[in-house]
């Protein structure tokens, strides 16, 4: 987490860090109204990689995503082509 919030540009403390206990977050109440599901999860959550998405989203649902975001990718200097 670290490593991803100096990619961000963040500048983080280990205090910032503390709801991480090892492959898990431990999640606290919060107060959301709208979006993922999974806000209202609380408590000991596992951390994993999730990127089923690049071989289970069909080809035609990725060109149309990759052709979406294009112009954001570009504008955040992200390569619109991916290295795999």
């Amino acid at each position: 987490m670290t490593e991803l919030a100096e990619f961000a540009g963040l500048d983080v403390s280990d205090a910032d860090l503390d709801f991480l206990d090892g492959d898990d977050a431990v999640l606290k109440p919060g107060h959301s109204a709208a979006g993922n599901p999974m806000r209202f999860t609380v408590g000991r959550v596992p951390l994993r990689r999730d990127d089923v998405w690049r071989s289970a989203l069909p080809p035609a649902q990725r060109r149309l995503v990759g052709t979406v975001c294009a112009p954001l990718l570009r504008a955040y200097g992200y390569p619109l082509r991916s290295s795999r």
